[in-house]
């Protein structure tokens, strides 16, 4: 009889993360490249293309990123039942491929935990209920931010703040699970710092061209708040000609979008407080997701906080990639077994 497993998976606009009971895990874009022509289907030898493959995707494809802007997993855009059944598709296949990766039987996934954005509405969790569901029927949603405090154990007195590409999830920790009312969605994410960037790179350099996955790469390992900083030269097409170029200030400008959206989101999360909750939570900040990482921002983040409120804390999460896959797989692990017997029944 094969051994059961619980899986937590942060299903990310961006990302993808999967992490199992017995200590697999793996991180794919949530992206699927499909051939441009029946040129490109010859040179790619595949109908789609997922996982590591798209990191560096080959020009003979369209890459489409599903989850991009966070539709579907925030909020529902329309009701055009045939795309919906493509993104389903789409995010199914990066799932299979990942588990396939894994060497795991989706037959062997008994307890299965989804993290979706903290404020998302109810139509868009059914459909990252949905999604999860195809792996294993006994799937279940939790607010992200959640899931990151349940994995790294702050359960009370402390301030989530996840940043992923889609949306800024804001989650007060108190005690208890947390309710919908007391967390904060900001529908401004990773993905509209790389398109700040895009157009301040433009701005100082209409001729040059790049590829986006260019932009992501450069602001994961460079970016800053900074108002000043180091060179970040790179090398661009500009005007048909190779040229070394400072990357920098249009980073900087591009990630400093970033920082008021959080400290405004973090005012909302705080406000229905009183002094000593507040108090708590301000001592103990945790930014979460790949644009928590981005250089400065913990600092700015807390030095905006203590003008208004003359103490704050804030700190990174250890691990970040996996941090909210890490925690609702802790939550699978953690629920009582007759959870998921009711599950199983209502399947």
């Amino acid at each position: 009889m094969s051994k059961k497993l619980a899986v937590g998976i942060d299903l990310g606009t961006s990302k993808t993360a999967i992490v199992t009971s017995d200590s697999r895990r793996i991180c794919v874009p949530t992206a699927v490249g499909r051939p441009k022509d029946r040129i490109a289907r010859r040179v790619t030898g595949r109908e789609s293309v997922v996982g590591d493959d798209l990191k560096h995707p080959s020009l003979s494809l369209d890459v489409i990123r599903p989850l991009s802007g966070a539709q579907f997993k925030y909020e529902r855009r329309g009701d055009d039942a045939s795309v919906e059944q493509a993104v389903l598709s789409d995010l199914h296949l990066i799932l299979q491929h990942s588990m396939t990766r894994l060497g795991i039987d989706q037959a062997e996934v008994s307890q299965c935990v989804i993290g979706v954005p903290s404020r998302a509405e109810l139509p868009a969790q059914q459909f990252v209920l949905d999604v999860g569901r195809r792996v294993c029927p006994q799937a279940i949603v939790v607010p992200e931010p959640f899931a990151v405090a349940y994995g790294i154990g702050h359960l009370s007195d402390a301030l989530i703040v996840d940043i992923g590409a889609g949306t800024i999830d804001i989650c007060p920790m108190v005690g208890t699970y947390p309710m919908t009312e007391s967390q904060v969605t900001v529908g401004t994410g990773g993905d509209a710092v790389d398109r700040a960037i895009t157009e301040s790179l433009l701005e100082m350099l209409p001729e040059a061209v790049f590829r986006a996955d260019e932009i992501r790469e450069l602001k994961e390992r460079y970016g800053s708040v900074a108002v000043e900083g180091e060179e970040v030269l790179v090398t661009l097409t500009v005007a048909g000609r190779p040229q070394r170029v400072d990357f920098g200030p249009a980073l900087r400008e591009g990630c400093r979008l970033i920082l008021q959206p959080v400290v405004d989101g973090i005012f909302e999360a705080l406000e229905s407080y009183d002094y000593q909750t507040q108090k708590a939570l301000l001592g103990r900040i945790v930014l979460a997701g790949g644009g928590g990482q981005v250089h400065g921002l913990d600092a700015h983040v807390e030095m905006q906080l203590r003008k208004e409120f003359g103490e704050a804390r804030v700190q990174k999460v250890h691990d970040f990639v996996y941090a909210g896959a890490h925690g609702a797989l802790r939550l699978a692990v953690d629920m009582p077994a007759e959870h998921w017997d009711s599950l199983k029944s209502a399947a």
